[in-house]
């Protein structure tokens, strides 16, 4: 996750400024601003304490007040001309200025394979000051972690990720979660011309145990195998091992009761189907 901080003490601290004025009479002014805490919020203060001159004094401001404090302003200039019953005059001019912008933006990783868990969201943090608060939440993903900015090991869908700051600043963003088109294939073609029955006399036989299965099994005689794919009953691909998973328990496959065809691909390149039913 990458974020840029605000580096101005000025705008984290609520840009609390002091400026005065003098006129070459007695009449003088002093005025204290802070600035919005957030980016167009309708927050900032000016506010003035006359001191010397004849009272009663009167204020003619820019925005058309007429009182010696300012409150709900948004960034940008103001000016002011202070008179006392002498008509002596002083004029002051501020500037309140916004902080910058919080706003969220990141870039997605896909789910390489469908039903996987390999997408990612890598976000981008921009006018964090302060302390803050976040939040992700999804309606159809899963393995997001919500006390993490960056997000791995996501299923596909939409997550929304919001966060706010201690100043009341807030921004939110939507990420899609792509993933890969499921992967239609002929039930006929598991017996395609590469599948070789007949060299069974000459290599050991895989075997899925047990079979049926509640939902745990493990294979057997499986030191020559490269990859293992998986088809539920319509030959949609729903899972795939390579030689360095096939011997892990579970095989890290998760599938829903239903009948399915696992492929074993053997180094040699001969395939091998065997039949599966999780009960």
């Amino acid at each position: 996750m990458k974020t840029n901080f605000l580096k101005s003490a000025v705008f984290i601290l609520g840009s609390l400024t002091t400026v005065a004025a003098q006129n070459n009479g007695a009449l003088n002014v002093s005025a204290t601003k802070t600035d919005p805490t957030c980016y167009e919020t309708l927050d900032g203060t000016i506010s003035l304490d006359v001191i010397g001159g004849v009272a009663p004094y009167t204020f003619i401001w820019s925005n058309t007040e007429t009182t010696s404090a300012l409150t709900g302003l948004h960034a940008g200039l103001y000016d002011v001309t202070v008179h006392d019953a002498l008509n002596d005059a002083i004029s002051l001019s501020f500037e309140l200025l916004n902080p910058e912008q919080l706003s969220i933006s990141g870039v997605v990783t896909p789910v390489s394979m469908h039903g996987g868990s390999d997408g990612a969201i890598d976000v981008t943090v921009t006018g964090l000051a302060g302390g803050f608060n976040m939040l992700w939440s999804s309606t159809d993903g899963a393995g997001y972690d919500i006390y993490q900015f960056d997000q791995t090991n996501l299923t596909g869908g939409i997550y929304k990720f919001d966060i706010s700051t201690e100043f009341g600043c807030s921004a939110s963003a939507t990420f899609y979660v792509d993933q890969a088109k499921p992967t239609l294939v002929p039930f006929g073609s598991f017996l395609s011309n590469t599948f070789v029955p007949e060299q069974k006399d000459t290599i050991t036989q895989i075997m899925i145990y047990p079979n049926p299965s509640e939902g745990n099994f493990a294979f057997k005689n499986i030191d020559e195998v490269k990859s293992v794919t998986v088809y539920n009953s319509i030959g949609t691909l729903v899972g795939a091992l390579d030689e360095h998973e096939v011997g892990r328990s579970n095989h890290g496959l998760s599938l829903d009761p239903g009948i399915y065809s696992v492929i074993f691909e053997r180094k040699n390149g001969v395939l091998e189907r065997q039949g599966l039913v999780i009960r």
